[in-house]
């Protein structure tokens, strides 16, 4: 069996993850700089609806997270938002923002895993509009990072961010 090389852009192992997203890759010294790190965490959300803000800053934040899939052109910088849902929840999003800005939501896997390690559960872009809304229905209890994006290198700016989940009706 082949194991994975963590620093040669190669899929070695043939398990469809390169380097860094290989999960046998996350202890290495070439990954362990990419481990995500929220810039806020909002906690447990509780499902009665009470909202909860942060405000966030993408300028002079870095571009740590390269996978956001809703972005018009990557290489704009981010900022990652921690939260955790009790039970499956309709989670709601509001922001305000000054630039332009995508919202991505993931699976937190681990302190030692990339924001990015799982694949998106979805990604909104906000085309610009300076406050906006989005529902995202029936998210499982678990949690999550919420990746503030600039959809274009050059739209950075601030982006106060407010979360809000109720218990998900089952049919």
């Amino acid at each position: 069996t082949v194991g994975e090389i963590c620093n040669n852009g190669i899929d070695d192992d043939g398990d469809g993850f390169i380097d860094c997203a290989d999960r046998k890759c996350v202890t290495s010294p070439e990954c362990a700089k990419l481990s995500c790190r929220a810039d806020q965490s909002i906690g447990l959300l509780p499902l009665n609806g009470t909202p909860s803000s942060v405000v966030v800053q993408t300028s002079s934040a870095g571009n740590n997270e390269t996978l956001t899939t809703c972005v018009s052109k990557p290489g704009g910088q981010d900022a990652d938002i921690d939260f955790q849902l009790p039970a499956t929840a309709d989670l709601t999003l509001e922001w305000a923002q000054v630039g332009n800005h995508d919202f991505a939501i993931y699976p937190d896997e681990g302190m030692l895993f990339a924001c990015e390690a799982d694949a998106a559960v979805a990604c909104v872009a906000s085309t610009g509009t300076a406050t906006g809304i989005h529902i995202f229905s029936a998210l499982p209890a678990g949690l999550y990072h919420l990746i503030v994006d600039t959809d274009a290198p050059g739209d950075e700016g601030g982006v106060v961010v407010q979360l809000s989940a109720v218990a998900s009706v089952m049919p």
